[in-house]
């Protein structure tokens, strides 16, 4: 997944926001805290596909939360090879994918460094919905109107079933109920130390807007891998991420530091969790299927980062389609099936 700009890609989140009310008046007076965010990633070198020549290798960066579904040292090196296997089947690079460290993911976002400009966190205040309160129901209704608009009934009801053939405000209302529901279940999840979204850090490690921040901001990898996730209601969430109840499971971005001016997050805790992530009585998914369902989301990745493809919509049994709902191992069953079998090419992207 590129970094919303409706998530297709483009600059993150300036094309979205430009489409919300209000926003015309937002962005032409000056002053706006998101000024310099927005524009950053059109400041970004243009980007053109990875060659193929040569081994690739990339760097990862792992940053574990120890309150969710770990994955172990030796299970990461198994899904790191179950990856280089599919880039070299599907998209014909020979990756190598090296770990370079390891990290506690509280610590790792309490550092100043990627977060320490007090325009970027105003914008990201600025930006976030909070979808119990009024204002926050307000901006939900905003961000269903865009994507029902940007994408047409027919995909609209991709996401939504039953929505189809109703009239435009039903469809959307009924989005707005089904986004709600997810929202609370997946922020509300409990363990042994409270609700997943308990603390303003722990809403802080699992924001969207807060890992864009960081994958802009490191030095260090190419890839970020966390057993975690990233549920965050804000603006310029595309009508999957609404599908899903604002659940991220991963994002690639421009990154004028890194070795191929980008860099991606695979997140792990809908995987690690199995199919019992978005249905509590389903039977355990066994480990070897869950690092399969990973991999295939690092391929989605891979799929912006090496290619500099764009989202497609509609598309069952391609990895470029993303998953419109939080049925992650129905997507992964279907793209295995089809052994990744694309009708058609996703847009190749200058910028994400």
């Amino acid at each position: 997944m590129t970094p919303r700009q409706a998530r297709t890609c483009a600059a993150p989140l300036a094309l979205a926001l430009a489409l919300l009310p209000g926003a015309c008046s937002r962005f032409a007076g000056g002053g706006d805290p998101c000024a310099s965010f927005l524009a950053g990633p059109q400041q970004a070198s243009k980007l053109k596909p990875v060659p193929r020549d040569g081994v690739l290798r990339l760097r990862v960066l792992y940053l574990e939360d120890p309150r969710v579904p770990l994955i172990t040292a030796s299970q990461r090196q198994e899904l790191y090879r179950r990856v280089e296997a599919l880039a070299g089947r599907w998209y014909g690079y020979r990756l190598e994918l090296l770990e370079v460290g390891s990290r506690d993911l509280a610590q790792e976002f309490a550092r100043r460094g990627p977060f320490d400009d007090a325009d970027q966190e105003a914008c990201f205040e600025q930006e976030r919905i909070e979808p119990d309160t009024l204002a926050g129901r307000w901006a939900l209704r905003s961000v269903a109107e865009r994507v029902y608009a940007e994408r047409g009934p027919e995909v609209f009801d991709q996401a939504f079933p039953g929505t189809r053939g109703v009239p435009a405000s039903q469809a959307r209302e009924a989005a707005l109920s089904h986004f709600t529901r997810l929202y609370g279940a997946v922020s509300g999840m409990r363990n042994g130390s409270g609700a997943l979204l308990g603390t303003p850090q722990q809403k802080r490690m699992y924001s969207f807007l807060h890992w864009v921040a960081y994958t802009r901001w490191t030095r260090e990898a190419d890839f970020l891998l966390t057993n975690a996730t990233m549920v965050e209601a804000e603006g310029s969430m595309p009508l999957y991420v609404l599908a899903r109840g604002g659940v991220t499971t991963g994002l690639t971005d421009n990154n004028a530091a890194a070795p191929y001016g980008a860099a991606g997050v695979v997140t792990l805790l809908p995987f690690l969790s199995g199919e019992r992530f978005a249905q509590p009585a389903a039977p355990e998914t066994p480990l070897p299927e869950r690092l399969d369902a990973a991999a295939t989301m690092w391929m989605h990745e891979l799929g912006h980062f090496l290619l500099r493809y764009g989202e497609i919509y509609g598309e069952p049994g391609c990895v470029h389609s993303a998953s419109t709902s939080l049925n992650y191992f129905q997507w992964h069953r279907a793209i295995r099936k089809a052994d990744n079998a694309c009708p058609r090419t996703p847009e190749v992207v200058e910028r994400f």
